[in-house]
C-alpha cells in the first residue's frame, strides 16, 4: 500500500529545489525604496527636494543605482499627456525630482519647460481637431436632428458629443494624435532617463 503524504511533506518536496537568490531580493527592496521616495517627494506636498537628496545620500553608494533607476521610473510615470490642461505644478515638481536624482538640474528644467511647451501644443491640437470635425460632422449631425424631430413630431436638438457616429470619428482621430504624441513622450521620456549617469 502506497504511502500518503502530508501536505507539508509535498509542499516541502516542490520548494526543495527553490532556492532564494538574495540579490533579488534587496534589488528588489532597493527598488521598492526609490518607488516610495518618489511617491512621498511627488505627493506629500510638504516634501522638499533637500529630503529626497538627503534619503538618496544616506543610501549605501553600492545600492543608489536602483533606487535612484525606480524613483526616476515613477517620476516618469507620471508625466503623461494631458486631457484638459497642463498640471505645471505636477511637471514642476517631478522636474525637481529628475534634477535631484540625476544631479542635472539645467537638462532637468529645459527639459520640463519643453514638456510643458509639447502639452500645450498636444492640447491645441486636440482641441483644433475636435472644432474641425464638428464643422465637418454639422450636416449629418442636422440631417439626424430633422429625421428626428419628424420622427417625434417636435423639434430635437442634439450635440455632436451624443451622436455615436461623431463620437467614433472623434476617438479615431484623437488616438491618432495621441499616438503620435505618445511617441515624442516616450522619446523625451528616454533622453531624461539618460540623464542617470549610473
Amino acid at each position: 500500500m502506497a504511502q500518503i503524504k502530508s501536505a507539508l511533506e509535498l509542499a516541502l518536496e516542490n520548494t526543495a529545489d527553490i532556492v532564494g537568490d538574495k540579490a533579488a531580493i534587496k534589488r528588489k527592496e532597493l527598488e521598492e525604496q526609490g518607488r516610495r521616495l518618489a511617491s512621498k517627494f511627488l505627493f506629500d506636498l510638504e516634501a522638499t527636494s533637500d529630503e529626497l537628496a538627503k534619503a538618496l545620500k544616506e543610501t549605501k553608494k553600492e545600492d543608489r543605482g536602483p533606487v535612484k533607476t525606480s524613483t526616476i521610473d515613477v517620476l516618469l510615470a507620471n508625466i503623461t499627456l494631458p486631457r484638459e490642461e497642463v498640471d505645471e505644478d505636477l511637471l514642476k515638481r517631478i522636474g525637481e525630482g529628475i534634477a535631484v536624482v540625476t544631479g542635472e538640474k539645467k537638462q532637468a528644467a529645459n527639459t520640463l519647460d519643453q514638456l510643458t511647451q509639447f502639452f500645450q501644443q498636444y492640447l491645441q491640437n486636440r482641441e483644433q481637431i475636435l472644432d474641425h470635425l464638428k464643422r465637418q460632422y454639422q450636416p449629418q449631425l442636422d440631417a439626424k436632428q430633422e429625421a428626428l424631430s419628424r420622427q417625434y413630431g417636435q423639434k430635437v436638438a442634439l450635440q455632436p458629443e451624443q451622436d455615436p457616429d461623431f463620437m467614433q470619428l472623434l476617438n479615431r482621430n484623437i488616438g491618432r494624435l495621441e499616438e503620435q504624441y505618445q511617441q515624442a513622450l516616450d522619446q523625451a521620456k528616454g533622453e531624461i532617463r539618460q540623464l542617470l549617469k549610473l
